[in-house]
Order: structure tokens, then C-alpha cells, then sequence
């Protein structure tokens, strides 16, 4: 995979920007350096974005949230969402769903494959719509958005399209 660009700060996290390849059409970003140090829920981590397009401020959102759980003392974990409380935004979709690397399972067993190796969890960032929010919050389990998705047979890229359409 070809490294596009890298975003850094002064505390020494990353956020890797890729552009799509052959094997993985989405253009792909990754921190780097958070799993240097540990949550308070014991967990090291480390945060995955795919996106359809190139988009500069998923670059800043991911460098703000690999500051989040160290300065706030509030971890990341499967399931959480998280609201941007940005006035002024691109994105359609506010609310990020943290959930399992399920894009990963099928293309990219190497990659998780390293990730278990480091101990360290692969935390994918899924954009979703308000409505998605209120349906896992209402079923009071991330996994039955997943088991919709499965049901009715959408493309991993389908979720990774910024502008996508509701699931529900």
C-alpha cells in the first residue's frame, strides 16, 4: 500500500493517509502512536477510516480523536459513538459508530493479523445517520446495524460512501 500523507502533532500520533489500491478501492486512514500508550479501560488502540473519496478533514478529526481518551480519561470501545461538535462541517453523516474492523475480515487477515500480534484493537470509525444512531440505541446493541447490513447484502464500499443512504 502506497502512504499518501501523514498528518502529525506534537505528541507524537499519527493519522496515515492512503490512497485506494487494486485490492482496497476506499481511500484508507490509520493513526499511528496510540497504541503506545494504554486507555484506562486497559486497552491499547489504534483507529481505522475508510472513506470513497480523499477528504482533508477526516485527517484533523482523527488527529483530535487520538488525543480524546488520554486527556479526557474516557476510552474508546466497540459500540460508543462519538458526535461531532464541529458548527460547521462536510460531513452528512455526524456521528461516528466504533465497531470492528468487519471490512477487514475478508481482505485484509494480515493486517488484523498484526494488529492481534501488537495487542492492540483495530477500532473502525463508521460514519452513520442519525435515524442508524437512534435504531442501535433502541435494539441497545451495536451489532443488530451489522446484522441489517448482512440481511440485506450491502457492499462494505457501500458504507464507506460519505454520502451514502440510510441502511435502516
Amino acid at each position: 500500500m502506497q502512504l499518501e500523507k501523514i498528518q502529525t502533532k506534537k505528541n507524537g500520533f499519527y493519522v496515515l493517509q492512503f490512497p485506494p489500491q487494486n485490492e482496497r478501492p476506499v481511500w484508507t486512514y490509520i493513526t499511528l502512536g496510540m497504541s503506545n500508550k494504554t486507555m484506562v479501560n486497559g486497552i491499547k488502540v489504534e483507529l481505522i477510516w475508510l472513506n470513497d473519496e480523499e477528504n482533508k478533514e477526516i485527517l484533523d478529526v482523527m488527529m483530535r480523536l487520538t488525543q480524546y481518551p488520554f486527556v479526557e480519561g474516557n476510552p474508546y470501545d466497540y459500540g460508543h459513538t462519538i458526535s461531532n461538535s464541529e458548527p460547521v462541517s462536510a460531513f452528512r453523516m455526524n456521528t461516528l459508530l466504533i465497531c470492528p474492523p468487519i471490512i477487514e475480515a475478508a481482505d485484509s487477515t494480515q493486517l488484523l493479523d498484526f494488529f492481534e500480534k501488537q495487542k492492540t484493537e483495530l477500532l473502525w470509525l463508521l460514519p452513520i445517520h442519525p435515524s442508524e444512531k437512534e435504531f442501535i440505541q433502541k435494539n441497545e446493541d451495536f451489532s443488530c446495524f451489522f446484522d441489517l447490513w448482512m440481511e440485506k447484502d450491502i457492499s462494505p464500499e457501500f458504507l464507506c460512501n460519505p454520502n451514502r443512504s440510510l441502511i435502516i
